[in-house]
């Protein structure tokens, strides 16, 4: 699974106008790791503006158990399941890193952040299921920073690119094409998540 953890810290100065949207709505949203179907906060395209919403992290798994968490760039237009959504529901998905372990035995866990901010943005999709909003993460061939890792990863946004990824149709595709910003990585911890009312 590429993508099955990241990090969304409430307290950052980054995410302040976002969290006091969420606050003022009244939702409940998950600060610190966030894991598969949690509630947590994501950006959306409503009447022309871009405004936050706390959905749960995951599709309803149409198959068994679970949530589908992801979804690969490269065929989303292709699948029942992503295909709508990709051209009328997209979200930006705001973190202060993702998580992704290694793979040779050691199972290290690393948190990659954006290299030149405290934010990062990730591409995704989101439905409606039963009156629920529900979200998926976009992924992708990894880049350099992520290869000996992991050969997938997220669908990183520049910050100027959320606005057109939300908004405008003839930016999906450039933006799925395009070369990733830089990361960083560091080894991380365990850590614990908080949910907030």
């Amino acid at each position: 699974m590429m993508c099955g953890r990241y990090q969304f810290d409430a307290d950052a100065p980054a995410f302040g106008e976002i969290v006091r949207g969420l606050r003022e709505a009244g939702g409940a949203f998950c600060s610190g790791e966030v894991f598969p179907t949690d509630r947590a906060p994501v950006l959306l395209a409503q009447d022309g503006a871009v405004r936050p919403a706390a959905f749960v992290w995951g599709f309803p798994n149409p198959h068994g158990k679970g949530a589908v968490i992801n979804a690969r760039a490269e065929t989303a237009g292709m699948r029942p399941m992503f295909r709508e959504a990709l051209r009328i529901r997209r979200c930006a998905v705001p973190t202060s890193g993702f998580y992704e372990w290694s793979h040779d035995g050691s199972r290290r866990k690393y948190r990659f952040r954006a290299a030149h901010a405290d934010s990062l943005y990730l591409a995704g999709l989101y439905q409606y299921f039963d009156g629920a909003g529900h979200f998926v993460v976009l992924t992708t061939a990894a880049d350099a920073s992520m290869q000996d890792v992991h050969d997938r990863m997220p669908v990183v946004l520049r910050q100027a690119e959320i606005r057109p990824w939300l908004l405008d149709n003839d930016s999906v595709f450039p933006i799925l094409e395009r070369e990733h910003p830089a990361l960083t990585r560091e080894a991380q911890q365990e850590d614990a998540e908080i949910c907030l009312w």
